[in-house]
């Protein structure tokens, strides 16, 4: 079983397998290597910490109120704006299908989400690293 899922897991986000190692074993998210993340509070604070420091040493005013979830909300937002049809970005979050499908469509749908996750890191490249639009022209002399 364990097997099974690193193989699920860095067939759908590349990078995951250099981070767990060729045994399989180990965590991608973790705090000690041994054991999996937890301690989401902790962690934010210190992340809000190190996002304070940052803007503060930049001069820059503090950064607005966030929490987790909105990664989670922006996340489905983008994939939204990447084209990702709405049954497979909500599958990407883990929710569930509603209604007689879930009860009859058993795909895992492992394609498709990592289809998904291409397309929304693809928009966010994107973002971060915009390509330059600006068109120069020669002088006219």
């Amino acid at each position: 079983m364990e097997s099974a899922r690193h193989c699920r897991t860095t067939q759908t986000v590349p990078w995951a397998g250099a981070l767990i190692g060729k045994t399989g074993k180990g965590f991608v998210f973790t705090t000690d290597g041994k054991t999996a993340f937890s301690g989401f509070s902790k962690a934010k604070a210190a992340l809000d910490a190190r996002i304070a420091k940052i803007r503060k040493e930049e001069k820059r005013k503090p950064m607005p109120h966030w929490v987790l979830h909105d990664l989670r909300r922006s996340g489905r937002s983008l994939m939204s704006r990447a084209g990702v049809p709405a049954d497979y970005a909500e599958r990407v979050l883990g929710h569930a299908i509603p209604g007689v499908r879930a009860v009859y469509d058993r795909h895992s749908f492992l394609d498709e989400k990592r289809n998904a996750l291409e397309n929304l890191a693809a928009l966010v490249e994107r973002i971060v690293k915009p390509k330059e639009t600006v068109v120069q022209f020669p002088v006219a002399r």
